[in-house]
């Protein structure tokens, strides 16, 4: 009885949580909900005109989902949703202490310390200002909030899973010898880089004010983001790290295959510059999603289109669930590679 008053109070807290998400994302959304601007003028939205049914079958899907997941845990099967709360619950304290760990080392006999949080992405931008801003910046408006903005987000991303690639590896004697859920290795690497990635953005704020951009309502929808972007960075960096005890070249390709992940990101220059039959690569790549969404609500002032809301949400649950499944395929056999 008591469980069942527990379940209860959670979905509860859950639908009260989902009622105000929903009511703030279409004040959020506003117009670019129900309208998108094309060619021919203003042309009507489906997800607009349905947002209301739409509402309820999320609603509904969530409530099937919560009631077999509690059903699940409750008979001793493995959950998503139920196990991995028990474990955060029960780990909780050592994963506060992991990520302090990670995050004080890395800033540790450094004059600036966490000012390099800022100063990073700053010098960056800098850089790539000097290097491209001839070439770009006709095309482009408000230049360096357009470059600062990509280059927050993919640097947050590329830093988290470049740390989480050997947390299985490098946590070795670790592993052997204490009982941790393995995965709390590269998600708290991820956490700790959330950190950086949190106090990279009074960045953007500040270059919004010195630059004259507006502050709107569509600011709201910043969490969402963060959200998206966290969750498909901790999915593939659960992934990488799992296959990398099998196979230690990953730490090696992941350099080359993050840079050329940046060049396809369009970090520093405008999509228009690319032909029309290669813009494909752009829309299937999860990274220039997110960062055409952050330019959306920073520089733009307005809410992305809804197909791009599914299409964060889409990448993000992908990543976890694939890297979930593969790690937790292959964590039994990490002893025998260490």
């Amino acid at each position: 009885m008591k469980k069942n008053k527990s379940y209860l109070k959670n979905y509860i807290l859950f639908l009260l949580v989902f009622i105000a998400v929903t009511v703030l994302f279409h004040f959020a959304a506003g117009q670019q909900l129900y309208y998108r601007q094309t060619a021919a003028g203003m042309e009507e939205v489906w997800t607009g005109k349905h947002y209301n049914r739409l509402v309820v079958a999320a609603w509904m899907m969530f409530t099937l989902l919560y009631v077999y997941s509690a059903w699940r845990f409750e008979n001793g099967k493995w959950d998503l949703i139920f196990t991995t709360a028990a474990a955060f619950k029960k780990y909780g304290f050592l994963i506060s202490q992991l990520v302090e760990r990670d995050f004080k080392v890395r800033y540790k006999r450094s004059f600036l310390g966490v000012l390099w949080s800022l100063l990073n992405p700053l010098l960056m931008m800098t850089v790539q200002y000097i290097v491209f801003s001839q070439l770009f910046r006709s095309d482009i408006d408000n230049f360096p909030i357009y470059m600062l903005t990509g280059l927050v987000v993919f640097n947050f991303f590329t830093e988290a899973v470049g740390l989480s690639l050997g947390s299985i590896v490098w946590n070795a004697s670790l592993i052997t010898k204490v009982y941790v859920p393995k995965y709390m290795y590269p998600v708290t690497k991820v956490l700790s880089s959330t950190i950086n990635f949190v106090l990279s953005m009074i960045l953007i704020f500040v270059g919004m004010v010195l630059t004259g951009e507006s502050f709107t309502k569509a600011l709201i929808l910043l969490p969402y983001l963060f959200v998206c972007v966290i969750g498909f960075t901790m999915g593939l960096s659960m992934l990488l790290s799992a296959l990398m005890v099998f196979f230690r070249d990953i730490q090696f390709l992941w350099g080359i295959v993050s840079m050329l992940w940046m060049y396809l990101t369009a970090l520093f220059y405008p999509i228009s510059i690319i032909p029309e039959n290669f813009r494909w690569v752009f829309e299937w790549n999860p990274m220039y999603c997110y960062v055409a969404f952050a330019r959306k609500i920073f520089m733009d002032g307005i809410a992305p289109e809804p197909r791009t809301f599914a299409a964060a949400a889409m990448y993000a649950a992908g990543s976890l669930l694939l890297g979930g499944v593969v790690f937790k395929r292959l964590q039994d056999h990490f002893v025998l590679n260490l």
